[in-house]
């Protein structure tokens, strides 16, 4: 084949094709990656791993000691980057399971030299290689199964042409905003670059996804509520506590009897993670899991099944797994204690300690993103949960942030 055969080849391959919404939805029937997700279609251009066991070559089995590794086809030439693209591949499985990866970006962060942009354009060269289908002049190429309801449409197209409701969504979102806001973030990190320099914007961007987790209004405060409003409330409370008689749904009063898919939609888009688990966990279901707690006290040298999932414990059980999925027991709670204002304009933090959990090994490291940010020296210290008997724990001069 000549150049120019194998270039209108190439473009008949690759060049844009309208169809019919009917016809989209008989693609849909024959070939499921025609609604697959862009997670989805990028695992299928990776393709399947080759795993390789290192105990078997001397070379390999120094460098990786002797684990078993995988070797992607699309990732053949780089060398000694295993562990780095299986972690890439991980965030694409997992946002292809509908997982928390689903709602995040992919962020390369590493050493200059370290191969991020050989991995960004391997993958931007890979998102090209599976075709997609999106709405004609949608600025953010929506799926064309954006327009169909998962309750109402959603059983038929299942049955009719297999595809799934999970892949059914709704645009919460005016596009034309989010295109106006990309643009004008485009511009103005575009703009600091040419005032302050590329590598000082980089590492300020740094900074701040280091500490995307520890912003100030995590949760919006509810407004003062009058008397009439907590009397109402406290008997809503009363009257919803005389409603839990029925084992089964001991949690669930509100929706018993009543069509499942409403129900789990409404709870799933009006609670969050530790809310959902503290109301909708009922005794049932964690009978039916063997749900059971262990205590684990440093003092002691064996751990202790304190709850089950009997008629005496499935409370304090269900309280604790909740309060994994809160974000006030996941994260470290430290607040701005002391600010020099007279001298040096130090910034002192102070960690209150949450059941005697200490910080972690990596907090200086995350103390000079903060000392970078506040422009002089940081200090933290950690004090036991009533507060007293504060140690100064690390510190980060002006000069070293």
């Amino acid at each position: 084949m000549d150049a120019i055969s194998n270039f209108a080849a190439r473009y008949a391959r690759t060049c844009e094709e309208e169809m019919s919404i009917d016809e989209h939805l008989a693609e849909c029937k024959r070939d499921p990656m025609a609604y697959a997700t862009s997670a989805q279609r990028m695992l299928a251009a990776i393709g399947e791993p080759e795993m390789v066991d290192t105990r078997n070559d001397p070379r390999l089995s120094r460098l990786f000691a002797n684990k078993v590794i995988k070797r992607y086809p699309a990732f053949t030439e780089f060398y000694g980057m295993e562990e780095s693209i299986e972690q890439v591949v991980s965030f694409f499985r997992h946002a292809a399971q509908g997982l928390e990866e689903r709602k995040q970006i992919l962020y390369l962060l590493g050493p200059v030299g370290g191969g991020k942009s050989s991995i960004a354009e391997r993958l931007k060269a890979l998102m090209q290689k599976v075709p997609f289908y999106a709405l004609k002049g949608s600025p953010v190429n929506e799926s064309p199964l954006g327009p169909f309801d998962a309750a109402e449409d959603g059983p038929v197209l299942e049955e009719q042409f297999g595809i799934p409701r999970r892949y059914l969504f709704r645009m919460w979102t005016d596009t034309s905003r989010i295109i106006d806001y990309l643009v004008y973030a485009k511009d103005y990190v575009a703009q600091c670059e040419e005032r302050y320099g590329t590598g000082e914007v980089e590492r300020l961007l740094d900074s701040c996804h280091a500490l995307a987790n520890f912003g100030v209004d995590r949760y919006r405060r509810p407004s003062k509520k009058n008397l009439a409003r907590e009397r109402l409330e406290r008997e809503q409370r009363e009257a919803y506590a005389q409603q839990q008689v029925n084992e089964l749904w001991r949690t669930f009063p509100d929706i018993a009897g009543t069509p499942w898919l409403p129900a789990l939609d409404h709870a799933m888009r009006n609670f969050k993670d530790e809310s959902f688990i503290g109301q909708y966990l009922s005794p049932h279901l964690m009978r039916e899991m063997r749900l059971f707690a262990l205590h684990d006290d440093a003092n002691e040298r064996e751990l202790v099944v304190s709850e089950i999932h009997d008629e005496n414990g499935y409370r304090s059980l269900r309280q604790m797994l909740s309060q994994q999925y809160d974000l006030g027991t996941r994260e470290p709670n430290i607040q701005v204690w002391n600010v020099n204002l007279r001298g040096d304009r130090s910034l002192t933090l102070r960690h209150t300690q949450y059941q005697g959990r200490p910080l972690a090994d990596d907090t200086h490291e995350v103390l000079k993103h903060v000392a970078r940010l506040w422009g002089f020296g940081v200090q933290i210290e950690s004090a036991d949960a009533d507060g007293n008997r504060p140690v100064l724990l690390h510190q980060v001069p002006a000069s070293a942030a």
